[in-house]
């Protein structure tokens, strides 16, 4: 494995406890639910998912600085992330962004783990960083400004920002 680590069993018992807290979920979800009640649920479910992501790209980044044999035959580590975890590109995509920025944009994960952006405005921030910092042109990347604007703005909104 990559680093000379073979421990597969390393975060197990935390995934199998998501797990069974994503089964419990399921169940305690019904048409009963008033609607303020499922209007918070779904903000802390959303942000829960968010908070979850932070992982799932710091792994993807890692599996980057593996040997492409740890790829698994795949031409590269976010093409091998979209067939085995069963997910679109554009996110195999933003996983490696946001793990590959992940170092400078340290105030953008914290408003994230507060709750006051989601994973997508992260996203956007990190491949903007990537754009400017891999510019010929570009003159170092800081992240305030546009971490202002993802504050107020819709995803859809600051994607326009970042452009």
């Amino acid at each position: 494995m990559c680093g000379g680590v073979d421990d597969t069993t390393a975060g197990a018992e935390g995934l199998a406890e998501l797990e069974a807290a994503a089964e419990r979920l399921q169940l305690e979800t019904g048409p009963n639910v008033a609607p303020e009640a499922l209007r918070q649920q779904l903000i802390r479910l959303r942000h829960v998912l968010d908070l979850l992501e932070l992982p799932f790209s710091a792994m993807v980044i890692h599996l980057g600085t593996c040997d492409e044999v740890e790829w698994g035959g795949y031409p590269s580590p976010i093409q091998w992330v979209r067939h085995a975890c069963k997910t679109s590109a554009w996110t195999a995509v933003n996983a490696f962004h946001v793990g590959e920025q992940s170092l400078r944009l340290e105030e953008s994960a914290r408003a994230l783990r507060a709750g006051e952006i989601g994973f997508g405005h992260l996203a956007l921030l990190a491949q903007t960083a990537d754009a400017i910092t891999e510019s010929p042109t570009g003159s170092g990347f800081d992240e305030t400004a546009l971490l202002r604007k993802a504050k107020q703005h819709t995803v859809g909104r600051f994607f326009r920002d970042c452009a």
